[in-house]
């Protein structure tokens, strides 16, 4: 995940769209007509060293001289192409994300301030481009000037060899010069265009195999063999954990140690930045865990297949995801459940009379990214998707923070009631959702400063917890 977080969207789109066309199209024209040309130039030549054996010592001369400058001005050519391709990026970045916010930027008058970020980015590029095109002009212009040379050479060869050939032969050797010293410029400009545009292929290569990969999906049963119909309980055990996002940033979780019983219901609680949805994060293995333990039915999380152990545990996000589809496809995508269990999880998760009144019931259309949603209703819908599952540990992270009072009611009696026997960790945006659970986890910079049930927690002259629940009181006054 930390790539997707580094990584702009229009360097990705920038590798699968014009790196791979470059790669699909236009590289196998250029590797034939390079091929081609070059033994035909070759050839040509040969023929003059066969009327002319003299000119061999010329012909290396020229070809060395060829490749001297193939190998050194070309360097040029090949850093204004990947200038180039690196400039483009940014544009289609910015294209990527002023789209989908036009509606914003034109409410709050800033259209300006885009209009000269995405001016300046694009004449950044064309600049680069320009560049490129003007260096595979001027290298082309020198090998004009080598083409020049040889054909004065070789009509030098001829006056100073007179009688010992024919005058048939001698003008055979002279327009097979003039032909590969008119054509071999071109050549070999089309050569240096190719060896340019080769760093598309280089670009696509990094992608396809120089990415860190995340672990294995499925786990290795020579290193560990998971019981059979883990997780059973869902206990679930934090042993002095810390986490970071990447090898460059800080920790976001210090030494944390907590134990959650199997089927307790815990709540997260802590001001912005505190390491909330971190914890979630560190539980999951989005990035390797850094120091520590995570122990679910006392195994080891870190030595298990990413698969087993993401499959194993439900989250419902802070932001919805969706699929463009249908609803039984966002809720079934493996097509693992029959309609009656996925009707009785819509019905639990309120959205029964929305999708029986659209008439197309399970094959209901959503749009790209559930556009045609509400973002409460795509929450609820996550929430079927984790019912239908029937997980041991259920993960929230702040579900309910998109809906109204009312939904978010019924969303908290729902999973009270179907996770009656699952171990429940909630992220609470509001404080009143999580004061009927059995235990609250307190957070502040990374570390469990308050363990413990709503009751002792409250209990606390200067606790953190009883100060947090006073200024949600206060906001909702």
């Amino acid at each position: 995940m930390s790539f997707f977080d580094t990584t702009p969207a229009g360097k990705i789109i920038n590798r699968f769209s014009k790196d791979m066309d470059e790669l699909d199209v236009r590289m196998p024209y250029y590797t034939e007509f390079v091929v081609q040309a070059l033994f035909l130039c070759l050839s040509q030549i040969f023929v003059v060293c066969l009327v002319y054996p003299m000119f061999i010592f010329i012909a290396f001369g020229i070809v060395g001289t060829f490749i001297f400058f193939d190998v050194y001005m070309n360097r040029g050519v090949l850093e204004a192409r990947k200038l180039e391709n690196k400039s483009k990026s940014p544009v289609l970045t910015d294209i990527t994300s002023i789209m989908p916010g036009i509606s914003v930027i034109r409410g709050f008058e800033r259209q300006s301030v885009f209009q000269d970020k995405f001016s300046a980015d694009l004449n950044r590029n064309l600049a680069a481009q320009m560049l490129f095109r003007y260096s595979n002009r001027w290298y082309g212009f020198r090998m004009d000037l080598l083409g020049t040379l040889t054909i004065l050479c070789t009509a030098g060869v001829c006056i100073f060899s007179r009688g010992s050939v024919t005058p048939a032969e001698a003008g055979l050797a002279l327009a097979n010069v003039f032909q590969v010293a008119t054509f071999i410029p071109y050549v070999m400009r089309m050569k240096a265009d190719f060896r340019a545009r080769f760093n598309s292929v280089e670009r696509i290569s990094e992608y396809a195999y120089d990415l860190d990969q995340e672990a294995s999906a499925q786990t290795d049963e020579k290193k560990i063999k998971l019981p059979p119909g883990w997780p059973s309980k869902g206990q679930l055990e934090l042993k002095e954990l810390s986490y970071r996002y990447r090898p460059s940033t800080p920790l976001v979780l210090n030494n944390i140690s907590v134990k959650i019983e199997a089927g307790s219901k815990v709540g997260v609680v802590g001001r912005t930045g505190a390491g909330k949805t971190s914890l979630f994060s560190a539980i999951l293995r989005l990035a390797e865990i850094e120091a520590g333990e995570v122990l679910v039915d006392e195994v080891d999380v870190s030595q298990i297949g990413l698969g087993d152990l993401r499959s194993a545990i439900a989250v419902i996000p802070q932001d919805p995801v969706l699929f463009q589809g249908t609803i039984r496809y966002n809720l079934d995508p493996f097509n693992q459940y029959e309609d009656e269990s996925i009707w009785s999880a819509i019905e639990k998760s309120h959205l029964k009379d929305k999708i029986s009144e659209n008439g197309a019931g399970l094959d209901m259309i959503v749009a790209n990214d559930g556009d045609n949603l509400s973002v409460g209703e795509k929450q609820l819908l996550c929430l079927g998707r984790a019912l239908l599952r029937k997980n041991k540990i259920l993960l929230l992270d702040e579900a309910t923070a998109s809906v109204d009072v009312e939904t978010d009611y019924k969303i908290q009696a729902t999973i009270k009631e179907a996770f009656f026997e699952c171990t429940v960790v909630t992220i609470a945006h509001r404080i009143h959702t999580v004061m009927n659970y059995d235990k609250i986890i307190v957070m502040k910079s990374g570390e469990v400063i308050e363990y413990g049930t709503p009751e002792d927690l409250l209990k606390m002259s200067d606790g953190t917890f009883k100060s947090l629940l006073k200024s949600a009181q206060r906001e909702s006054s």
